[in-house]
């Protein structure tokens, strides 16, 4: 007799290998489902007065095949990224098991340092939520194939 948990194991890893499948496939031929592209749109409140429209940020809901096909992106870019040292270690949310609490026990920590050695400590803190916008992306794109990344890349 085959329990519910020995079935339900076996129909995960029938599943695993159809969405590898999938994925591996959308990767082969640059292209990316229309249907894992399409999100819910739903506006979160930040703070102040609800009544202003600018005090609301807007979030994408994803479909789940969307999701998963991210995390093997990320996955696949970040272990070539990190393969022809690419990544900037001290950058903590690039770096596996760090934080942005961990970034700030480093500068609290030495900022404490600085103190009990009688030395200043000076800060230039710099908000980069637009900084993306900001980039001309044909450069991601361009001729350069260094990492090897340019099939992921040019996927649409």
């Amino acid at each position: 007799m085959i329990s519910v948990l020995e079935c339900l194991s076996w129909l995960l890893h029938l599943l695993q290998f159809q969405l590898q499948k999938l994925i591996n496939l959308s990767f082969s031929l640059n292209m990316f489902s229309t249907h894992w592209k399409t999100a819910k749109v739903t506006l979160i409140f930040n703070s102040k007065d609800p009544a202003d429209v600018t005090n609301y940020h807007p979030i994408s809901i994803l479909p789940i095949l969307s999701k998963i096909a991210e995390r093997h992106v990320h996955h696949t870019l970040y272990s070539c990224l990190s393969e022809n040292d690419f990544i900037y270690t001290t950058k903590p949310d690039l770096c596996p098991r760090h934080s942005t609490e961990t970034a700030l026990i480093k500068v609290i920590n030495e900022i404490l340092f600085n103190l009990d050695n009688d030395c200043v400590s000076g800060m230039v803190l710099v908000d980069y939520r637009k900084a993306f916008d900001m980039i001309d992306h044909t450069l991601f794109t361009g001729g350069n194939n260094l990492t090897g990344i340019s099939a992921m890349l040019n996927w649409h």
